[in-house]
């Protein structure tokens, strides 16, 4: 049995592969920090504290963010990935995926 990588695992492996990451607590850090930030990628958990995944989607994107979104969840269900794609992700993983799926999904 593997551990699915964690938030940390995930930004470094982006980190290494020529991103600039910013880890953020949950969605209401992650609008105040696009108020300051304007990223290319977005890589969001589904479910966070204070908004999930799509709420924060579209929290961005009602404030203008032109971000690529990849979301995460441990319930890659069909319903889970419909959500994310509603709300504008451009796919949604399995957290248990290998960081480097996650690397070659943000290219």
């Amino acid at each position: 049995m593997t551990t699915p990588p964690t938030p940390n695992a995930r930004g470094h492996a982006l980190t290494a592969a020529g991103y600039i990451v910013h880890l953020t607590a949950g969605g209401a850090e992650a609008l105040a920090l696009h108020a300051v930030q304007n990223p290319d990628l977005i890589v969001s958990d589904v479910a966070m504290p204070g908004y999930d995944g799509p709420t924060l989607m579209r929290a961005l994107r009602a404030g203008g963010c032109t971000a690529t979104f990849i979301a995460m969840t441990s319930d890659p269900t069909p319903e889970v990935q419909a959500r994310c794609k509603a709300a504008g992700a451009a796919v949604c993983l399995s957290k248990s995926l290998d960081v480097a799926v996650l690397v070659t999904m943000a290219q």
